[in-house]
């Protein structure tokens, strides 16, 4: 059966979601059975110790165990599945923009380095702000999935935050999520259309109802600097900017110090959107427009 154009422009959107899917399912069942079976003595020992009375009180019992050993690794296993994500994500998008060239395609013009400082500060006050309106707000502290989520993240050593949370994870979502999904969304949408499309699957992908907002708001600048730049080097380093503040502001102590007061905070949330907003309207005034040449 032949294919309407309609149905090629649909499967050219869901089929990388569902490869990336299937990759991430498959490297999670793959990482959490290196993980127990490097822990096997200690879940035989722990088992043999249970003292329950019926099946399901013993499994229940296993389970949270089990849930505990993948929390300490949390950081590693969220590194291991990105890096599987990577190949396929870097070859999607090396493809479409090999088709952009072949084909003669207008793409946006690339900004000068100099532009790049603009991404920097925004990324800075993007991650303190954030993070102190979400304190402010309380949501933090009401979802207990995050505040599990979040305690056995920082756990961790910073080294191991930075490479991970910090480095590889920003990485493989950028390929995937600007570089491929909203490249594509855009040849069929509006700007706005693609952006909101793509950073409302990058929220939902995130998990907990805390940072739903967040990480929209986020997909929401990411898909903006890359439209803007031109060039993916823009948003990733918006995305590592953003988690890299976040994990040493909170390993330091200076997220605990700011939210520890109401001043502090107001003060914290109002300097941010002031510079944010200057940093913003400097890369509006980006010219991205292709150059169009007349013979």
């Amino acid at each position: 059966m032949n294919r309407t154009p309609q149905s090629k422009q649909f499967w050219r959107i869901l089929g990388p979601i569902l490869i990336y899917w299937g990759i991430q399912f498959l490297a999670q069942i793959l990482v959490q059975t290196i993980i127990m079976i490097t822990h096997m003595q200690e879940i035989f020992g722990v088992m043999q110790s249970l003292n329950s009375e019926t099946y399901m009180e013993l499994v229940t019992q296993l389970s949270v165990m089990l849930t505990k050993i993948m929390l300490q690794y949390q950081s590693q296993i969220s590194a291991f599945i990105a890096l599987c994500t990577i190949p396929v994500a870097t070859f999607l998008f090396s493809r479409d923009r090999k088709m952009e060239k072949d084909g003669q395609l207008l793409v946006n013009k690339k900004a000068p380095g100099v532009q790049y400082a603009w991404v920097l500060i925004l990324g800075i006050v993007f991650s303190l702000g954030g993070n102190v309106l979400l304190a402010m707000s309380g949501l933090a502290m009401k979802d207990t999935s995050y505040i599990r989520a979040s305690a056995a993240i920082y756990s961790e050593g910073i080294a191991v935050l930075l490479l991970c949370q910090g480095i590889v994870v920003p990485i493989a979502e950028e390929v995937m999520f600007r570089g491929v999904l909203f490249r594509r969304c855009r040849e069929q949408m509006s700007f706005w259309g693609a952006a909101f499309s793509v950073a409302c699957f990058f929220a939902f992908v995130h998990g907990t109802v805390t940072q739903l907002m967040y990480t929209l708001i986020l997909g929401i600048f990411l898909a903006y600097v890359y439209e803007k730049f031109g060039s993916l080097k823009a948003p990733v380093l918006l995305h590592i900017l953003v988690n890299v503040v976040s994990i040493v502001a909170t390993k330091a102590g200076i997220l605990v110090w700011l939210c520890s007061s109401v001043m502090r905070m107001a003060i914290c949330i109002i300097g941010c959107a002031f510079v944010g907003a200057v940093a913003f309207v400097k890369i509006q005034k980006i010219d991205e427009k292709p150059e169009i040449h007349v013979d």
